[in-house]
């Protein structure tokens, strides 16, 4: 009992021994460990740590700490956007200390955005909460992905989440526990599209267009009869395109995020305007015609409204091509039209006035102008351009190029015509010539075989006031002063080029370099080659041998066709050569010599000899108009005083020849007048009264389509009186003058110096 009783007081000493050792123990032993961040590693700071009864917080470093801790014990670690974390603390009955680190796993809400509609995953959806912690730890908001999917991390419940998408109605919802965040839970939101209902009207009625196909992205929607549409998926700001029917121009407007959208959209308009073609100018009272329209176009236009790309239009308009074309959907069509024909009136481009019997080519078209100056070209070519030629002015072109304004031309103008037309119709355009007076002097056959000499008369004209020359190419003695391929010219031997002699190509080449207006002058009539070459052509005497004149110079019958064709063919051939102008000389009977000895198979009477060189002159004039050169006519002077019925015996009358050339060039030297003629006892003591006198009487002889240029005389007189003889023919008006001297001498002192006024 003694060694029970040791026992038990043994085990009594231990145990309170013990009791003593383990309550000290329990006193020191602790609990500590850091909490961090499951996914990054950082420390959590703030974290709620619970041990049993005890609760701290981690400090800024993520750490926290438990002192006199008895086991069992239950550690719970929380901290907001993180899930929870229980732990069961055990010692061992060595334990002390015991050091436990926590990651904390973030909180995830998955989900997927999807149209409540359609299912589809709505692509960019913006999710949001308002609890969330501010970064770095919080993650506040996300994007939906191409799936529609999204993570936000970090969420405490009791969270407000926010979904919103353009287009969409924003959605709320509020995550009120964590097992809505439970890590394999996955949140879907289905987001109700924006509809937006709209209407489409007309800016010109204000009447609602059914049909018009309204578009938003790959949404397409169609106006129904009241012309109403609806849009689902409308964002703020969204650009919706209108496309109307055809006659309408498409538009597009921004959704301002409230309210219906009033679309107007407006007409397509075209204001159509018509132009000439060949000169661009305006032409109101075109017709156009469209879509069962029909306008006529203002100086403003003429529109149309609701017309359609594709719609064709016809203009018409009175002397113009009809024309066709398509509206593309501009809003201005200018349209240009070509005249079929052109007229107006040929004017002195100084003076304004009309000049009458004016010459025009065009193309193939060789028309004259009426004596009022009136001109009607009736079918234009497509490649216009217009050659004048009237005696007085200088030849010059114009050019019309289609599409264009009128290309300048120095001594050519065009102007809208100053008056209304005589004829109804298209295009009226006035041409302006520029006035040219011919200033020249006479250089004889045979001076081409000195050719310094020649080029010294060219210097002489260049440098004074002559602009003109007149050459022999077939003089008195029936020669050519050219290499001619007339048939007859040639059996004659007439033409070719003679050695050391200036070529008429080397003196037209050396002119018209110098612009100097060329004279080619032809002796007709008197021809001695043609006469003993050709007998049966001549005049001959009563026993059929060749008449000759008083230099024993032969003649060609100017009853003879043969003769008339033979001048004609070697007149053509001249006019091709590029002279400015062909001139006629001896052109009548003889005059002098032994006339009584004339014998003419014909009959010869005034009629029959003013008919025979009437008849040449028309003929050879008209051969010569297609190569249009000018044409002049040498007469006596004394044809412009006798008579007007008289011929003279030689057949030459003003009113045979007159009608039929450009020039008549009266030769008035005072020398070769008579006494008594115009009065005086002697004419040549008269220089000047002789040379203005005639003038006016020539020019009160011709029609009013030719022009009286004076042959004026250049040998015997002193200079002053050939002076007087170029004043006389100035003060009557005359368009020019040419000085004759046999020899082609010429004092200078006769004429004023270039420029000069």
């Amino acid at each position: 009992m003694k060694r029970t009783f040791l026992v038990g007081v043994l085990a009594l000493a231990v145990v309170g021994v013990w009791t003593l050792l383990g309550a000290a123990y329990i006193k020191e032993r602790s609990l500590t460990g850091q909490v961090v961040d499951g996914d990054s590693g950082t420390p959590l700071p703030g974290a709620t740590v619970r041990l049993g009864q005890l609760t701290t917080q981690t400090g800024a470093d993520g750490t926290f700490a438990f002192v006199g801790l008895q086991e069992p014990q239950r550690l719970v670690v929380e901290a907001e956007g993180y899930y929870p974390e229980v732990r069961p603390v055990k010692w061992a009955w060595w334990q002390k200390r015991i050091v436990t680190d926590l990651a904390l796993r973030p909180t995830r809400l998955r989900g997927v955005v999807v149209d409540a509609w359609t299912g589809q995953p709505v692509v960019g959806a913006v999710v949001g909460a308002h609890d969330a912690p501010p970064p770095p730890l919080g993650d506040s908001s996300a994007t939906t992905d191409a799936a529609g999917r999204f993570i936000l991390t970090r969420l405490s419940p009791p969270a407000e989440i926010h979904v919103g998408a353009p287009g969409y109605l924003t959605q709320s919802l509020v995550i009120t526990d964590y097992r809505t965040l439970a890590p394999e839970a996955e949140w879907q939101v289905a987001l109700t599209p924006n509809t937006v209902t709209g209407t489409v009207r007309a800016a010109d009625t204000g009447e609602p267009l059914p049909g018009v196909a309204v578009g938003l992205g790959p949404q397409t929607a169609t106006t129904d009869e009241a012309g109403r549409f609806r849009l689902h998926g409308v964002a703020d700001g969204a650009v919706v395109q209108i496309a109307p029917p055809a006659p309408f121009l498409p538009t597009q407007t921004s959704y301002s995020g409230q309210g219906d959208l009033d679309v107007i959209v407006e007409p397509r308009r075209v204001v159509v305007t018509a132009r000439d073609e060949l000169l661009g100018m305006a032409l109101p009272g075109t017709v156009v015609h469209a879509m069962g329209i029909t306008r006529t176009i203002t100086t403003d236009g003429a529109q149309f409204t609701r017309i359609a790309p594709g719609t064709r239009l016809q203009l018409t308009r009175q002397g113009y091509v009809t024309t066709e074309v398509t509206y593309n959907g501009e809003p201005r069509l200018e349209v240009t039209l070509r005249p079929y024909a052109l007229q107006g009136v040929v004017r002195d481009g100084e003076a304004g006035q009309p000049v009458p019997g004016a010459t025009l080519y065009v193309g193939d078209q060789i028309l004259t102008a009426d004596d009022s100056g009136f001109y009607r070209i009736a079918e234009l070519p497509d490649d216009l351009s217009i050659t004048v030629k009237a005696p007085g002015f200088r030849k010059a072109t114009l050019s019309l190029a289609a599409g264009t304004t009128v290309l300048p031309s120095l001594y050519l103008q065009a102007t809208p015509c100053a008056q209304e037309p005589p004829v109804p119709g298209p295009l009226c355009l006035d041409l302006h010539l520029t006035p040219f007076h011919v200033r020249g002097l006479y250089i004889p056959f045979g001076l081409l075989s000195k050719p310094d000499t020649v080029r010294e008369l060219l210097d002489l004209i260049t440098r004074t006031e002559l602009n003109a020359l007149v050459v022999d190419v077939k003089g008195d003695r029936g020669y050519l002063a050219y290499e001619s391929q007339v048939p007859l010219a040639v059996d004659l031997g007439v033409g070719g080029d003679r050695e050391g002699w200036m070529t008429i190509d080397e003196l037209l080449t050396e002119a018209q370099a110098r612009g100097i207006y060329t004279v080619a002058r032809i002796v007709v009539f008197k021809d001695n080659p043609l006469a003993f070459g050709r007998p049966e052509l001549a005049v001959q005497r009563a026993d059929g041998t060749v008449w000759t004149d008083g230099e024993g110079l032969g003649w060609g019958n100017p009853f003879r066709e043969e003769v008339w064709d033979y001048n004609i063919a070697i007149a053509q051939e001249v006019a091709a050569l590029g002279f400015d102008e062909v001139q006629f000389d001896y052109l009548r009977f003889p005059s002098d010599g032994d006339i009584g000895a004339i014998v003419y198979a014909e009959e010869n009477t005034l009629e029959t000899r003013t008919a025979a060189i009437r008849e040449f002159t028309r003929r050879v004039t008209e051969a010569l108009r297609p190569y249009g050169v000018f044409t002049s006519a040498d007469v006596f002077g004394l044809t412009v005083w006798v008579d007007p019925e008289s011929d003279m015996s030689i057949g030459q009358r003003v009113m045979d020849v007159a009608p039929f050339v450009d020039y008549l060039c009266p030769m008035v030297y005072p020398a070769t007048f008579r006494p008594g003629n115009l009065g005086y006892t002697d004419p040549s003591a008269h220089p000047y009264q002789v040379v203005y006198r005639s003038q006016q009487a020539a020019e009160a002889r011709v029609p009013a389509s030719t022009r009286v240029r004076p042959w004026l005389q250049a040998y015997w007189y002193t200079l002053d009186e050939m002076l007087l003889q170029k004043q006389a023919a100035n003060d009557a008006g005359a368009p020019g003058w040419t000085f004759w001297n046999a020899g082609g001498v010429y004092d200078e002192g006769l004429f004023a110096p270039a420029g000069s006024p």
